[in-house]
């Protein structure tokens, strides 16, 4: 067979790209998954670190609240700061919520605190120490509530 007529295998056929282009949308698919997930799980610890420090806010002001009831030589006057839970909580903790706009957002936020004594029941006047459960709950990007909670001891020395 003369030169001129022989084929040339050099180029790429039809099905070795069609082939290409399908493996390159197979990996770009599943890389935008991975992304779509890993931002998800990123959004969702920002907004459990959000409500920790919001929770830690909350007990670290009754701490310092405890002090107004504090009579003598710290003892202190557990009726009085039972009574006082009693309205924040009725109140709903408002200047610890962050369900306003703006970077620090958590939709549908809401600080809950109980106060128990030591075998979990509820707290009494009599009572000490007194444990203190504060749980702050929000809604994720999916509706789904998640809450985070913190606990702290209120003792007489």
């Amino acid at each position: 067979m003369p030169a001129r007529m022989k084929k040339s295998n050099s180029g790429v056929t039809l099905m070795e790209v069609t082939l290409a282009v399908a493996l390159f949308a197979v990996v770009i698919a599943m890389s935008a998954q991975a992304l779509i997930s890993f931002y998800a799980a990123i959004d969702v610890q920002e907004q459990r670190v959000e409500a920790m420090q919001a929770a830690r806010a909350v007990l670290a002001h009754v701490r310092q609240k405890r002090a107004d009831f504090e009579e003598e030589d710290d003892v202190y006057n557990w009726s009085g700061l039972l009574s006082w839970f009693n309205t924040k909580e009725e109140a709903g903790w408002t200047e610890f919520l962050r369900n306003t706009s703006g970077p620090n957002y958590l939709p549908d936020h809401d600080i809950d605190v109980t106060v128990l004594n030591m075998d979990g029941d509820a707290a009494n006047a009599g009572d000490n120490p007194l444990e203190v459960h504060v749980t702050s709950s929000w809604s994720d990007l999916r509706g789904r509530t998640i809450s985070v909670e913190v606990v702290g001891v209120l003792s007489e020395k």
